[in-house]
């Protein structure tokens, strides 16, 4: 299976999959889920301690009600839903916390192509000085794709980051995206290599004087996709994040690895294949 990661989101695997999700059900084999399946709850397992990961789910893969769960002890740390068009695109998406209180709201605006447009996430519950730093992200994206403008407001509508990105192609394909930020001026270069099967191989972030500061590597499998990051000039293996699918091209499980290769967090997908 091979996977573009530029459609790829930030998602999360299963130690088990269940058809029926009712006590007394078997476990199945994980080449029964498909597309026919809806997802109902993303199991959250911390590896350290020290550092508790929270990723959040973008999409419910067609499902109206999607549950983050802790695995040890099943436990609710937020729920989402989702609305969507006609091709089965999500338009919106709202986050509610264990206690039913609304803490953010995703809109999202497409192509005729089918392509992103826009994407605005804007915090309802404001209780931190990230909430209140981060209140509205706006992102614009080309005909393509890829992203081409981003600001982000605070609580008081004034814009926190502003960025605008250049985005230079070879057909189809986009090779380079100068980044201007408008606000705090860390400008960047970002170069994109491709395999012979056209998906993203690496990508290399350049400074305003053209030294590689950070890089990025794809590797895809049948069965499994990681995403390889490097600091320090792109010498140093910082982290990584792996995706494993079934037989049908279905998530399954993602990890979050860091620099030595340990597991930070795992996170398994529970689907309801019933219906």
């Amino acid at each position: 299976m091979k996977i573009n990661f530029k459609h790829l989101i930030s998602t999360v695997l299963l130690f088990t999959i269940c058809l029926s999700c009712s006590d007394n059900a078997p476990e199945p084999d994980s080449e029964g889920i498909d597309s026919s399946c809806e997802l109902e709850v993303v199991y959250r397992d911390n590896k350290s301690s020290s550092v508790t990961s929270t990723v959040y789910v973008d999409s419910g893969y067609g499902s109206d009600r999607v549950e983050y769960r802790e695995l040890a002890d099943s436990s609710l740390v937020y729920y989402m839903t989702f609305e969507y068009n006609g091709q089965n695109q999500v338009t919106l998406s709202k986050r509610f916390d264990m206690n039913d209180v609304l803490e953010s709201e995703k809109t999202i605006e497409y192509w005729p192509s089918g392509e992103k447009k826009m994407i605005k996430t804007e915090r309802k519950k404001i209780e931190t000085l990230s909430d209140k730093t981060n209140a509205i992200q706006e992102s614009y994206f080309d005909e393509k794709g890829n992203i081409e403008e981003y600001k982000n407001f605070n609580i008081s509508g004034s814009i926190v980051y502003h960025t605008l990105y250049t985005n230079t192609y070879e057909g189809d394909k986009l090779v380079e995206a100068y980044r201007d930020h408008l606000v705090d001026r860390h400008d960047a270069t970002l170069e994109y290599t491709y395999n012979s099967e056209g998906l993203i191989q690496e990508i290399l972030t350049k400074d305003i004087n053209g030294e590689v500061t950070f890089k990025t590597e794809y590797e895809y499998s049948d069965d499994m996709n990681e995403v390889k990051r490097y600091s320090n000039g792109g010498t140093s293996l910082s982290g990584s994040e792996k995706t494993f699918f079934n037989e049908n091209d279905t998530i399954l499980k993602t990890q979050s690895l860091s620099g030595d290769g340990s597991i930070r967090v795992e996170h398994s997908y529970s689907y309801n294949c019933s219906n």
